[in-house]
């Protein structure tokens, strides 16, 4: 059970994780700016809250985009991964980064769906969890990213399980039926869990260097 004193501490460091990202930014310094982007991969989309097999894929549940712009699909998108942070005892902090390629604004709204994906590209246990937040569309024009973080536990808990590790990472962006695959460092995640493997904890998507709550 998360105490107060743990959820401010994760505030406190998931806020100086995302104030640093921009800092080195403006410095062209950001990690993702060495890791290339990656465009969508026409597989099935990997929301199921409860990840297993390939038959446990479903869509995203399609939320209402309250914006008058459109919702930017899953080909105008490139996803990359920004940078991560160790959190109190086991907890990991990962930020990636939506970035539109669309040459007309257009908007995200929401939590992306994510799933852990084995070398063969079949999908492993995942417990996606959408943290309770308040929405806010993000609104972006050619080149603008909007950020969002997972959080998971990357150690084993008191009852020691042994859970896999993903070589890759796919995010379905809100409201869209298509996966985005991330490899690399963003997709290489060992997700354990207080109650089964691969629970990740997702935040909804938010401007770029917007803090968001734990």
């Amino acid at each position: 059970m998360t105490t107060f004193k743990q959820q401010k501490w994760r505030l406190l460091k998931l806020s100086g994780l995302m104030l640093a990202a921009v800092g080195l930014s403006g410095c062209g310094l950001v990690r993702a700016a060495s890791a290339p982007s990656v465009k969508p991969t026409p597989v099935p989309s990997v929301s199921a809250r409860e990840v297993g097999s390939v038959a446990a894929l479903s869509p995203n549940p399609v939320v209402n985009n309250p914006s008058e712009l459109p919702s930017c699909s899953v080909g105008q998108l490139t996803v990359s991964y920004v940078d991560g942070v160790n959190g109190a005892g086991h907890d990991r902090l990962q930020v990636y980064a939506l970035t539109s390629q669309s040459p007309s604004p257009c908007t995200l709204y929401g939590h992306p769906a994510v799933a852990l994906l084995a070398a063969t590209g079949q999908p492993i246990q995942t417990a996606d969890i959408p943290v309770t937040a308040p929405d806010t569309i993000v609104t972006l024009a050619k080149g603008d990213p909007a950020w969002f973080v997972i959080e998971y536990q990357d150690a084993p808990s008191y009852r020691g399980e042994s859970c896999p590790a993903s070589t890759a990472f796919a995010i379905t962006p809100p409201g869209s039926s298509s996966a985005v695959i991330v490899h690399g460092p963003g997709g290489h995640i060992h997700a354990y869990g207080s109650n089964e493997c691969g629970e990740i904890q997702v935040q909804p998507v938010a401007p770029k260097g917007v803090p968001l709550q734990p």
